[in-house]
């Protein structure tokens, strides 16, 4: 049996709106208060798309900068997100509950990640003719 991909959704573009943060220049602006200093492209890249990697200095700063958890930046796709702090409530059976809607956001899936770039030493090395 094949493992499925784990699908994680990131929720940045959506906070940010709530937030009525409009621009990756205000938010970068808002980072550099906090101490993370970080190009405008950069982010932008952040901002469009769950990065492969994530720096944990720039969680933090996000999570300072919009006043969120990092579990509310980065969700499971079919769970709730809880705006109040504690635990999340029990959930109803599945006969019970009502459809979820969908979520408006971006869902990372692995097969659509580019490949990572070859390192340095994948390359053959020339070989030279000694005398």
């Amino acid at each position: 049996m094949a493992k499925q991909p784990l699908l994680l959704a990131w929720r940045l573009r959506v906070v940010m709106a709530e937030r009525e943060i409009r621009t990756t220049r205000a938010l970068c602006q808002r980072l550099a208060q906090v101490g993370v200093v970080i190009s405008e492209p950069q982010l932008g890249r952040i901002v469009k798309a769950l990065p492969r990697t994530l720096n944990l200095t720039l969680l933090a700063g996000l999570c300072t900068v919009l006043d969120v958890t990092p579990g509310e930046l980065l969700i499971v796709p079919g769970r709730r997100v809880s705006n109040a702090p504690g635990p999340m409530p029990p959930r109803l059976p599945a006969s019970a509950a009502a459809p979820e809607p969908p979520l408006p956001s971006v869902v990372l899936d692995p097969a659509n990640v580019p490949a990572e770039r070859p390192r340095a030493s994948a390359f053959p090395r020339p070989k030279y003719d000694t005398p």
